[in-house]
């Protein structure tokens, strides 16, 4: 799927590829930062390499995100009752 900056996100996904993506997962999570997504393949290669700060590498966009800045492409991975919103 397509996302860009105002865009909530309807299902449960990874990040694939695209250009600065941020968003607001505070309605899903709680959490009021804004969370920097990585693409899966930077992280997978930051896993390789032996990155020790890993845990800041987040490729996982969840249902009910909303998408501040940014355009990419992501995998859908759960749709509905299966998502986590």
């Amino acid at each position: 799927m397509l996302l860009e900056a105002g865009d909530v996100i309807p299902v449960d996904g990874v990040y694939i590829d695209g250009h600065n993506v941020s968003c607001d997962e505070s309605s899903a999570t709680g959490e009021s930062d804004l969370i920097k997504k990585v693409p899966a393949a930077a992280v997978m290669q930051g896993i390789r390499e032996g990155n020790t700060n890993i845990k800041k590498l987040d490729p996982f966009l969840i249902s009910g995100a909303r998408i501040l800045d940014g355009v990419g492409t992501f995998l859908v991975t759960a749709v509905g009752q299966n998502s986590s919103h």
